[in-house]
């Protein structure tokens, strides 16, 4: 048989391709209409198929490696925190690390997130939000009652402020779905132009005076944000311009010295430079300049494969992290505690990952476990 389906020719007549024979039509493409032409929705057999860039495959490959990369450093942070509050300090050069990477983590996320909106706007908004609802708001649902059945001293009160002021490490999911519902609300609004009036909502919260039922809903970090979320999606729409830019040594001697801001801020006592609207546009800098350098790596090592693997599972990786630190903590305590902090830190990062690992699997092959992530 040839390529296409048709018959190879062996074992008919051979034609010459100026030659019609009587009552034969001319050699082409099948249609099976009346009128000859080719059904609706036909593609010709000498049209070109259409082919995916390669550079669209690279850019996912370093974007599920960040992210990835940035679900790590949450989990290290926060098993550090889980050991710091039962007495075990962390060793000064882990405590270093945490506070200056705690500006880039979450910024990061939504960045990267942001970068994906195109896709989904592409879609109707009644598939869009059911998309959104089932992938964002169902796991952040259940699995803030999970957290409350394994830490029922947290009381039903998070099941109440999870829908308007959540107070848990799933925050940002809450965030997320907030920043997906507000663009599609926004889709005809260029994105500059949200970007800036969410840092400029961000700087009124911060300035004006709020009651207390509003400040427990910490509007100036969501607005930051979307400042972030819709930066990663002007990042996107611009992105084969946009690269050589931020890789142009001038852009990157400027990424530096916001990157250097960022981190000293960072570094001074009681500094949330991640929730700060005065270090947001050094922040936004730092990070388009830094995914634009990191995007020239391979991401195709063993370890970049890993990362990759967690980014295309994060939000699996997120909402199970902290319970997976904690029974992990139980788990490794008595025998580990005696070495110091550092080896039940490693255990309890490896234990959370490979849970994760476990059940994103799980999800991959469509078992019930499937549920507790999407609808």
């Amino acid at each position: 048989m040839a390529r296409n389906g048709a018959p190879s020719g062996r074992g008919q007549d051979r034609v010459h391709p100026r030659t019609r024979l009587p009552g034969r039509r001319p050699a082409g493409p099948r249609c099976d209409t009346v009128d000859g032409r080719p059904p609706r929705g036909a593609r010709s057999m000498t049209e070109t198929p259409p082919v995916v860039a390669p550079a669209r495959r690279e850019r996912l490959l370093w974007m599920d490696g960040l992210r990835g990369l940035a679900i790590l450093l949450i989990v290290l942070l926060h098993a550090t925190e889980m050991l710091r509050s039962i007495g075990l300090q962390p060793h000064i050069a882990v405590d270093v690390f945490n506070t200056v990477a705690s500006p880039f983590r979450i910024p990061l996320l939504m960045t990267l997130s942001g970068m994906l909106l195109g896709g989904s706007l592409s879609k109707s908004a009644g598939r869009y939000v059911s998309g959104k609802l089932r992938a964002i708001a169902w796991p952040y649902a259940v699995w803030l009652v999970i957290v409350l059945l394994v830490f029922p001293s947290l009381g039903p009160d998070i099941l109440v402020r999870g829908l308007w002021a959540p107070n848990t490490y799933l925050w940002y999911l809450h965030t997320l779905l907030i920043a997906y519902l507000v663009a599609l609300a926004l889709r005809r609004v260029p994105d500059w132009i949200s970007m800036v009036g969410a840092l400029l909502l961000a700087a009124a919260v911060t300035l004006l005076p709020m009651p207390d039922l509003v400040a427990t809903m910490k509007l100036e970090r969501t607005f930051l944000m979307l400042a972030f979320f819709f930066a990663g999606h002007l990042l996107m729409q611009h992105l084969p311009t946009a690269l050589p830019l931020l890789r142009h040594p001038i852009s990157i001697v400027i990424g530096l010295v916001c990157t250097g801001s960022v981190v000293v801020a960072s570094l001074q006592p009681g500094s949330a430079v991640s929730n700060d609207v005065t270090f947001a546009v050094p922040l936004l800098a730092s990070l388009a300049v830094g995914l634009a350098l990191l995007s020239l790596l391979p991401w195709r090592d063993p370890v970049s494969r890993w990362l990759r693997w967690v980014g295309r599972h994060s939000i699996v990786y997120y909402v199970t992290h902290w319970i997976a630190l904690y029974w992990t903590l139980q788990l490794v305590a008595g025998p580990l505690i005696r070495f110091g902090f550092s080896e039940v830190a490693v255990a309890m990062v490896v234990g959370a990952m490979a849970a994760g690992a476990a059940l994103a699997w799980l999800v991959q092959l469509r078992t019930p476990v499937r549920w507790l992530f999407r609808v």
